[in-house]
């Protein structure tokens, strides 16, 4: 990849698999997000990833792949980007107590009045609606399966890897009562790379206690927001204890 400020190249490295790992793997996940969350590129107005044409000519032209062999996972990433932003989107841009025109007129920028109308069309079709609520309830199941964030497997792994390489070097070259003890007693080292693994099982049980707390969040959000548009349509207001557990729950759960 080609930086246009000094014409310098930054490496990329892959495992055996073909995934990126190393410090330019972030780099190249910012990009693959940046390419699949630009709708000048890629419409919103489809109902997957699959259906959106042009990906071909996007990537032979944003991404210098001689081999080809990565595609297919470079494409997967831009897609994951494409489909997480236009639902941040939709949440953010859309609200259901607004008229239609009034939505369009407080579309993102860069996004055609057509296809966010499409858009604000198809997220409102009821089949989608239990399609989106399904797969909440999926995300929610897989939280502590996978609580990676948006740093890839592969990247997280080879850096875990790194870690334990590391600690291991220093404990071997850089003190000399670890030095003894490692090279007398490979028991010590063992113990390391152990305690290593249970502070690591740590880290990613907090992390998935705070995505939990994020996604009972946006859950209590979207029934907000049922909330209000069933008031709207009875042209009507919200009973005063009701009104004011909603506005508790508001300074309860932070902005």
């Amino acid at each position: 990849m080609e930086r246009s400020l000094n014409g310098s190249k930054i490496i990329l490295r892959f495992n055996e698999e073909l995934q990126a790992v190393g410090d330019g793997a972030g780099l190249l996940s910012g990009i693959l997000g940046a390419l699949g969350s630009d709708y000048s590129k890629f419409p919103i107005c489809e109902k997957s990833w699959a259906k959106v044409r042009g990906k071909d000519r996007v990537y032979d032209d944003c991404i210098k792949d001689s081999s080809g062999l990565i595609k297919k996972s470079f494409l997967k990433q831009m897609g994951k980007s494409w489909k997480d932003t236009r639902g941040r989107l939709f949440d953010s841009h859309y609200k259901p107590t607004r008229t239609l025109e009034q939505n369009l007129e407080q579309r993102p920028e860069g996004i055609p009045r057509k296809h966010w109308k499409w858009f604000i069309e198809y997220r409102n079709d009821p089949a989608t609606k239990a399609k989106c609520k399904q797969n909440t309830l999926n995300r929610k199941k897989q939280l502590y399966t996978h609580t990676g964030g948006s740093k890839s497997l592969a990247r997280a792994r080879e850096e875990e890897l790194e870690q334990l390489d590391e600690s291991t070097r220093i404990l071997s070259e850089n003190d000399s009562l670890a030095q003894a003890l490692g090279k007398e007693h490979p028991e010590t080292q063992r113990m390391l790379c152990e305690l290593q693994a249970e502070v690591t099982t740590e880290k990613l049980k907090t992390k998935a206690i705070e995505d939990e707390l994020a996604a009972e969040k946006t859950k209590r959000q979207e029934i907000e927001s049922v909330l209000s548009y069933l008031v709207q349509q009875q042209c009507g207001e919200l009973p005063p204890d009701i009104a004011a557990r909603m506005n508790s729950l508001d300074r309860y759960g932070g902005t």
